[in-house]
């Protein structure tokens, strides 16, 4: 049998609704030689059904069983390690894919010389379609990708890697966080020794699905993303590169662990988030560096909003906090 050239991988918990959408997008890709690998984790809807009836009909899918539910970050180790193909790529299994995507991404890679090759563009998917661009196209030369990626971030499903970058630097996602992407992808750029990236069209569908656990409000495991912050930052360490991008992984934590957590956490908490949470934000970002960010380059060009300090250091006024900056906010536009 021949050797895919592309393993897929697709986590699957409680998506019955979507399941099909996803796998005809991948089952009629232009390259042929790929394999599916659906990882099932313990779903309580029919979406182990819905993935049998579609193994029957092509054998290029494989089903593992999870025997306990454990979350997409190990999802997708499961599905890298047991992935037969040079190369190893995830789809959510809410999303689709351009029936052209895999083969685009390939044709790139020249003839699998490059470590990985992404995708620059993607749309997000929900009531109105909206063009994202992750990497734009004046963005080039391996240094000032990982430094773009670095300070902008990048999603882990819009890019296809070489599976033996994550068993030479020990990069997989942690088990039961929410948020889990965050310590490995853009880790994947600084361990790559060649990228390549398609500027072209917007390739991948990504479905904003209100019923998704990153979408509910109320959710405390909203603040995995704390945890994965700081995974991130370790890695970046252990893996050698945080001094020669010593300013851009400081932004990039002070980016995950502290501004967008709280500034996030007003809308996932109804302008009310946990008080006993959110004042521990500033010393637990200290405890992690001892960097002063307001020197740092990048955040000098993106200032984040005064909003920002007063919750984390007075969050039992919060509600004075946001109704004063929306004030100011109203007078000063």
């Amino acid at each position: 049998m021949e050797i895919p050239l592309i393993s897929i991988i697709v986590p699957c918990y409680n998506v019955v609704q979507y399941i099909d959408e996803c796998l005809y997008s991948l089952t009629n890709q232009t390259l042929k030689n790929i394999e599916i690998i659906c990882v099932e984790d313990c779903s309580t809807d029919s979406t182990l059904d819905k993935l049998t009836k579609w193994k029957d009909k092509d054998t290029r899918i494989r089903i593992i069983k999870h025997e306990e539910n454990k979350g997409i970050g190990t999802a997708r180790n499961t599905g890298t390690k047991a992935a037969k193909a040079e190369y190893v790529a995830f789809v959510d299994s809410d999303d689709y894919v351009s029936i052209n995507k895999y083969e685009c991404l390939y044709n790139l890679s020249d003839n699998g010389n490059a470590d990985l090759v992404a995708s620059a563009k993607y749309i997000r998917h929900c009531e109105k379609d909206i063009t994202i661009t992750q990497i734009p196209r004046q963005v080039t030369g391996i240094e000032n990708i990982r430094s773009h990626v670095l300070t902008h971030g990048f999603s882990i499903w819009n890019s296809m890697i070489k599976k033996s970058i994550f068993f030479q630097n020990d990069l997989f996602f942690p088990d039961r966080l929410l948020y889990e992407d965050a310590p490995v992808s853009t880790c994947l750029f600084l361990c790559a020794r060649t990228i390549a990236v398609y500027y072209d069209e917007p390739l991948h569908y990504y479905r904003t699905n209100p019923s998704s656990i990153t979408q509910q409000k109320g959710n405390l495991t909203y603040f995995d993303r704390l945890e994965t912050a700081i995974m991130f930052y370790n890695n970046t360490k252990r893996l050698g590169f945080y001094y020669k991008y010593k300013d851009e992984i400081e932004y990039a934590f002070f980016y995950l662990f502290y501004k967008n957590t709280i500034l996030y956490s007003l809308k996932k908490f109804n302008n009310n988030p946990p008080s006993k949470i959110i004042k521990t934000i500033p010393k637990r970002y200290k405890r992690v560096t001892s960097v002063d960010i307001k020197k740092n380059h990048y955040y000098r060009k993106n200032k984040p909003p005064f909003l920002l300090y007063a919750v984390a250091h007075y969050p039992e006024l919060i509600k004075i906090w946001i109704l004063m900056f929306k004030i100011w906010k109203k007078v000063t536009n």
